[in-house]
């Protein structure tokens, strides 16, 4: 946990101001109060689903590590359904009476209205109403498929419901004998690390609408979330250079390249950083020459294409590379010329599947 996010975390558990009592920059419906609730419970700005996310993906983590196996996001358009339910976060086979189980979780406030009163005189009350909905929502579905519906309820404070500590002590046991260290260990290792998990993403969405309120006139070409670090947003800036033009003469196109992306941190990183995303300058020349770090990241997207699409890597670095050239060329052609039709796509497909036809 950064410094930044250790502070912010202590003050809101000790009841301190943690948030600028200013309306949120992400919803803009409602104001931000000092004790950040409004901030760990918004919708707006993609922060309650990194959360739900990094939690997720931390429980899934320990139930690889047990050798249970396991599947993300699973139950969608899945038996008769064709709703947008999703029953299973993980999918867990062979959990209990070799039925598979559907692990379903979910964050919530002990601080909102309805739970209020209940939460103020017993302990976990928010989470428990928490797993009731689950089953209301999953139960049928779930009995359609043959799974066991586990919701997974944690309040924002880390009190999480019975269900979920039932099947943490499940799945330390199981640990446990793969690493060959004792159940309360195991145990221990599980809460610690799902909680700081907690904790870490709750300090992070009131330390961004704070730094939103503090800096508003950050703008970049493109975000995306999970690119160099799971849960993390990376943020790039484009620029293309024309290599050629008198200015650069008496300079090789790679440390004209080198220059322009140095410029392009100087004037992001920091402030990129400072909201804990990663910046990458895009930078490349109107001849289509890359810059190192677009080309890395121009082969780090073609690798994960290849995985999804389940083609060879060759053909979708091809494909990328390709239509990027292309992009390039109607660019410059744009600024040469103009436009006199309206272009349109003709490829316009996500799934890989005319990649055959694409490299004949």
């Amino acid at each position: 946990m950064e410094p930044e996010e250790f502070q912010v975390a202590v003050k809101w558990w000790l009841g301190m101001d943690t948030s600028p009592q200013q309306r949120c920059p992400h919803c803009h419906d409602h104001q931000l109060d000092s004790l950040g609730h409004h901030a760990i419970t918004c919708k707006g700005g993609g922060d309650a689903v990194i959360r739900h996310n990094a939690l997720r993906d931390v429980f899934a983590q320990f139930c690889h590590r047990a050798r249970l196996g396991g599947q993300l996001e699973v139950g969608y358009g899945s038996g008769g359904d064709v709703s947008n339910s999703r029953p299973a976060d993980f999918l867990v086979p062979n959990w209990t009476l070799g039925k598979p189980a559907a692990f379903d979780l979910t964050v919530v406030s002990p601080l909102n209205s309805n739970t209020l009163i209940e939460a103020g005189t017993t302990s976990g009350s928010a989470a428990g109403k928490a797993e009731v909905r689950k089953h209301n929502a999953n139960d049928p579905k779930c009995r359609e498929l043959g799974w066991v519906c586990i919701p997974l309820a944690v309040e924002s404070y880390g009190c999480w419901g019975e269900e979920a500590h039932s099947s943490f002590s499940r799945l330390a046991a199981r640990l446990a004998l793969q690493l060959q260290c004792s159940k309360s260990k195991a145990t221990t290792t599980i809460y610690q690390r799902l909680n700081l998990t907690l904790v870490r993403c709750n300090a992070r969405a009131m330390l961004s609408r704070a730094r939103l309120l503090h800096d508003p006139g950050l703008r970049l070409d493109l975000g995306i979330r999970g690119v160099w670090q799971p849960q993390v947003e990376a943020l790039f800036d484009v620029r293309v250079i024309d290599t050629d033009a008198p200015s650069h003469c008496h300079r090789a196109p790679n440390a004209i390249l080198e220059s322009s992306s140095q410029e392009k941190k100087r004037m992001y990183k920091k402030a990129v950083e400072d909201r804990r995303g990663t910046f990458t300058p895009f930078v490349l020349s109107v001849d289509g020459l890359l810059h190192k770090e677009a080309s890395h990241f121009i082969k780090h997207m073609a690798t994960a294409l290849s995985s999804k699409w389940d083609k060879a890597y060759s053909i979708t670095s091809s494909y990328v590379r390709s239509r990027l050239a292309f992009a390039g060329v109607r660019a410059v052609s744009l600024c040469l010329r103009g436009s006199r039709t309206i272009w349109r796509s003709g490829l316009g497909f996500d799934d890989g599947a005319p990649l055959a036809s694409f490299m004949e």
